[in-house]
């Protein structure tokens, strides 16, 4: 897991002791010792001790995405009220503890999400944006004063993305090469939903939390959906992978590969994937336990694909490897 994802609790809990921001010390030295350009500016995380534990969940972008899609299904689609429930309600409960004020208006809670979530260190940036707002006493009464207000924040932190834009064809192209077989229209693709991804963000910077002013919000998620459609998913139910463009079936594999090199003792992570496609070459034994086999083959995997592209194709691993 990322180190900017924070923690992913599930529980509920009686009570916060305290949020603090505390230096990591682990990360610091990684990047001082593997990166020559690091500036040596030390790393922070948000730590939150609960209930009567000595050990701190870490607040990261993960409780801050689940917070703030809990408080629109909450508010603006009915769903059912929790409390005190990690992960959906950590963000209320981290406002209870500096600023409890904000807690009348979740609709501005939920714009503090959004901005933090531009930032790379989402958990930081929101425990950064609530602890100013209470220091300085600054009562937000609805979404247009926390528009104005964060104004100049928003726009720098959408040129730091326009940078990164700027360098996605570097990073996708390591993702899918374009060299390898069914990968030109994945690598097209996932550039144009990033490019789409940024002009939307441009002509509204909140577009998440305005839904709040929405007369019909299911309306402007369905024109959502539609801008950004599914590549594809997966129904367990009837055991079949639906897809918008054939084409898109190799997008899963950069991470199922992260994933089996984490964690091999688990096997291939497309096994399933693969017998959904009708992959003829799938085989449990073999994906289980030896996916690298499948490079041996005249009709290769997914997975295979990408080994043999990379040249690892006909090197094993040590499946009962400690992470």
């Amino acid at each position: 897991m990322s180190f900017y994802e924070g923690d992913a609790l599930e529980k509920k809990i009686h009570h916060i002791n305290k949020v603090t921001c505390e230096k990591e010390e682990l990360m610091t030295e990684i990047l001082r010792l593997e990166s020559s350009t690091y500036p040596g500016d030390d790393i922070y995380q948000i730590c939150i001790y609960y209930n009567d534990s000595d050990m701190p969940t870490v607040f990261g972008s993960h409780y801050v995405k689940e917070s703030m899609a809990y408080l629109i299904e909450r508010y603006l689609f009915g769903a059912e009220e929790r409390k005190k429930e990690f992960p959906y309600n950590a963000c209320e409960m981290v406002c209870e503890y500096f600023y409890p004020e904000l807690l009348s208006t979740p609709e501005i809670i939920v714009a503090i999400c959004e901005l933090s979530l531009m930032h790379y260190h989402s958990g930081f940036e929101f425990f950064m944006l609530v602890s100013h707002l209470a220091k300085e006493g600054i009562h937000l009464k609805n979404l247009e004063e926390f528009y104005d207000y964060f104004d100049a924040t928003v726009k720098a932190f959408l040129e730091n993305h326009k940078v990164l834009l700027d360098e996605i064809d570097d990073n996708v192209n390591v993702m899918y090469p374009k060299g390898f077989p069914y990968m030109l229209v994945p690598n097209e693709y996932v550039k144009a939903y990033f490019e789409a991804g940024y002009s939307m963000r441009q002509h509204n910077h909140f577009f998440i939390s305005a839904l709040f002013k929405e007369k019909m919000p299911v309306e402007k998620i369905i024109s959502w959906v539609e801008t950004f459609p599914l590549p594809m998913f997966l129904d367990d139910i009837k055991h079949e992978l639906y897809g918008a463009i054939d084409n898109l079936s190799m997008m899963p594999v950069p991470l199922a590969i992260l994933q089996f090199f984490m964690t091999p003792s688990k096997g291939c992570p497309l096994l399933k994937y693969c017998r959904y496609s009708r992959i003829d070459v799938a085989e449990e034994a073999i994906c289980t336990a030896k996916p690298w086999e499948q490079c041996k083959k005249d009709v290769q995997c997914p997975m295979a694909i990408y080994l043999t592209g990379f040249d690892i194709g006909k090197k094993e691993f040590t499946v009962n490897a400690k992470i």
